[in-house]
């Protein structure tokens, strides 16, 4: 086969080469068929720089180390790109190449500024152990097949300006993806990219990373023994299947405008501070530890900086609960659904101008919250109950003894010594503070509602009692008929509380 002498002189087997250029250290060649490039002649040729453009190179042979500045711009590379623990002192460039076969950087350094721009890679490629010194950019690339970045080092330190060092920005990777233990010191472009296949990221440092518009399929985020992302934060991104964050260790983790179409498991995940979702989207299976999605009203209050922020954590709580409810979860759908009206609650405190229904709303929240908060605690259910009963019974004792000063006798002495020793160790346990002050409240009308149990039981029913024969002055019926609408909804709360606590359906 004929050859172009002058360039097989330089280490470049090339066929039809009559658009070429060769200056003293450079040589730029063009829309030819290269079966051969030998890099190592070319640099024991004094050439410092070689270009080469719309061009089908057959094989191209790396020196142990690399002196040269290579640009390679249209070209397609038919047989394998083989490199593996080779050495590149300068920067090394592929715009718009295609590469037929496997593609092999294992081990390399870089030791400037190297980049795959607009490439397509037909076959597996490989940077495993690989060193990026001065950065990489993959921009708008596409790997057709299995791309493997493990122990990868980019070690390009970010500067001062926000520009990622690494760039992967709308790179298409439709194969088996691996960035397993690769260590960025500069920021990671992942925006915009695809992955259609199954990415893994083990033990990488999240924080270093974009993701922002980014399509994923399955992906599972992997710690191993190594000291993982302090910040990871997901933007406008889509999760079309499963999701899965294993053994990690987080201390931020934030979701914004993401649509989770698959199944999202958190396996021995620990977060120090609650996962953030805005605006996302459940569309299967979410299942993560419920102390990561559990808000209490002061959680809220403390954590809203302003209204907009208040309807986010009001539309996260009812999106995780409809995702509960779908998927039988129901005593977690019960305390987020508690969780929802928290929100809605300082929403219409915060909210400047109300109307009427409005007003009626928000104390109707206030009352249910302090009553039962929402139906999901029964026992504070009870304490309420036990409450109501009390002061009603001293109210209506008082106003008898006004009347009458020698009811008193009929009260049996051992009973008043019994109540004024439970109210004395009632008194201890909440000075010491081991009792809340409800609680404190809450034993002393328990004594109370002891006596009316014990004397007139009927008085309990309330208004029933102003069916009778026994006259009552107006301070006494309007008691009687306040206390009765109160229990009336105390009792039925209770009940609504009993039946949420047991799961039964509606």
């Amino acid at each position: 086969m004929q050859y172009n002498e002058q360039l097989a002189q330089y280490g470049i087997l090339a066929k039809n080469a009559k658009a070429y250029e060769m200056r003293q250290d450079k040589i730029i060649l063009s829309n030819i068929e290269i079966e051969e490039i030998d890099l190592k002649t070319l640099e024991e040729q004094k050439i410092k720089e070689l270009v080469i453009e719309n061009s089908k190179i057959n094989n191209l042979l790396f020196a142990q180390i690399n002196n040269i500045k290579l640009f390679f711009g249209c070209c397609n590379f038919k047989n394998q790109v083989i490199a593996r623990e080779h050495n590149f002192i300068n920067t090394i460039a592929f715009t718009q190449c295609i590469f037929e076969t496997i593609v092999d950087f294992s081990g390399a350094t870089f030791n400037c500024q190297t980049t795959f721009l607009n490439s397509i890679f037909k076959a597996e490629a490989f940077f495993d152990h690989a060193e990026f010194q001065g950065g990489v950019s993959f921009e708008m690339s596409r790997f057709k097949a299995e791309t493997s970045f493990i122990n990868t080092k980019f070690s390009a330190k970010q500067g001062n300006n926000k520009i990622a060092k690494n760039n992967f920005q709308d790179t298409i990777f439709e194969g088996y993806t691996f960035f397993d233990h690769a260590e960025f010191k500069g920021r990671v472009n992942f925006e915009s990219s695809r992955f259609k296949d199954e990415v893994l990221f083990v033990a990488i440092n999240l924080d270093k990373c974009i993701f922002d518009h980014i399509e994923f399929n399955k992906t599972k985020f992997i710690k191993i023994d190594y000291k993982n992302a302090e910040t990871c934060t997901f933007r406008n991104s889509t999760f079309k299947d499963t999701l899965s964050f294993e053994n990690t260790d987080i201390s931020k983790l934030e979701f914004d405008n993401v649509v989770f179409n698959g199944i999202v498991t958190f396996n021995e995940a620990n977060f120090s501070n609650k996962p953030s979702f805005t605006n996302c989207t459940f569309s299967n299976q979410f299942n993560i530890e419920h102390q990561y999605i559990k808000y209490s009203y002061e959680d809220i209050i403390e954590e809203t900086q302003d209204y907009s922020q208040l309807l986010n954590y009001r539309d996260l709580f009812r999106k995780l609960k409809s995702n509960r409810i779908a998927h039988h979860n129901l005593i977690d759908a019960s305390e987020l659904h508690s969780q929802e009206l928290y929100a809605r609650e300082f929403e219409l405190q915060q909210k400047e101008t109300k109307t009427i229904k409005e007003h009626i709303e928000k104390w109707q929240l206030w009352f249910y919250h302090k009553l039962c908060d929402h139906h999901t605690d029964l026992l504070l259910n009870l304490k309420w109950l036990i409450i109501a009963i009390g002061l009603f019974a001293s109210l209506y004792f008082i106003s008898r003894l006004i009347q009458d000063i020698s009811i008193l006798e009929i009260l049996n002495p051992f009973g008043i010594c019994f109540s004024i020793a439970c109210a004395f160790i009632a008194l201890i346990l909440y000075w010491f503070r081991h009792i809340e002050r409800l609680d404190f409240f809450a034993s002393i009308n328990a004594v109370i509602t002891l006596w009316i149990i014990c004397y007139k039981p009927q008085l309990i029913f309330g208004i029933a009692n102003l069916l009778g024969n026994i006259k009552y002055n107006g301070f006494e019926n309007f008691l009687i008929t306040i206390y009765t609408i109160v229990i009336g909804l105390i009792i039925f709360s209770l009940q609504k509380t009993a039946r949420k606590n047991s799961i039964v359906p509606n």
